[in-house]
């Protein structure tokens, strides 16, 4: 039998009704995210256990087959082309296409993110959103209307407003209005290789990394995680992601 530390990924989905958080696990039996409380029913399941640093959580785990998540330690081949799992954030901020665009604006400033992949119900991916589509629909179309001038009643006076006066009103335009519709992703197997050929190709900064059954969203490879790792490779004293939480 062997031993496996899960990590318990966090997925937080934001659509008009407010947000929705999920822990779950990467299950390597049916390579498909699981959540935590089922998890812990599976009788290979050895319970929650808290890392070093006693920041991040983990599941135990006993399977027979070897584990698909690889951490690489050492030289070899998994340290020279690592599985894009080992690198990848397991902490995703998704968003829904009905998800109004103040409410991803304020998003994108509270978490500081430049961007997020836009899932349906069944959690796999059917676009992404970012800092420049906002940018650009503010451009193109502001976040006011202009209509025509009307005298404003105080009372028993009246105040001409003037021509051109503009009427501030809240933006109603949704996510699924400015969304690249549109998304590159990868399978939770694959390698670090593939997936800086395909960001260096395309011109993206991130990957959307997807289970091997079912297309589910599990995590997001950006550009600086290649670097991050490339920065360790060479000996460089560089945390990674999650150590930074």
């Amino acid at each position: 039998m062997i031993q496996r530390h899960l990590p318990i990924r966090v997925r937080r989905v934001t659509h008009v009704g407010g947000e929705q958080e999920r822990l779950a696990v990467y299950c390597l039996e049916r390579q498909a995210l699981v959540d935590v409380d089922e998890c812990l029913r599976c009788t290979r399941c050895e319970g929650m256990h808290v890392d070093s640093s006693d920041r991040h959580t983990f599941l135990v785990c006993r399977g027979e087959s070897p584990p698909l998540e690889v951490q690489p330690e050492g030289p070899g081949d998994d340290w020279e082309d690592p599985p894009i799992s080992s690198l990848m954030s397991d902490r995703v901020i998704c968003v829904r296409p009905d998800t109004t665009l103040d409410t991803l604006a304020l998003l994108f400033i509270e978490r500081n993110i430049s961007g997020a992949p836009v899932i349906d119900a069944d959690g796999r991916p059917i676009g992404v959103v970012t800092k420049t589509d906002l940018l650009r629909e503010h451009t193109e179309h502001g976040d006011t209307e202009v209509t025509a001038g009307r005298p404003l009643r105080v009372g028993e006076y009246e105040v001409d407003l003037g021509p051109g006066f503009h009427e501030l009103r809240s933006c109603s335009k949704t996510v699924a209005e400015i969304m690249m519709p549109l998304t590159f992703c990868l399978r939770y197997s694959e390698r670090l290789s593939t997936a800086a050929a395909l960001m260096a190709h395309e011109g993206v900064h991130r990957i959307v990394v997807v289970s091997e059954t079912g297309g589910e969203v599990v995590g997001v490879l950006s550009a600086l995680d290649v670097l991050r790792w490339m920065a360790r490779r060479y000996g460089y004293l560089v945390p990674l992601a999650r150590e930074r939480e």
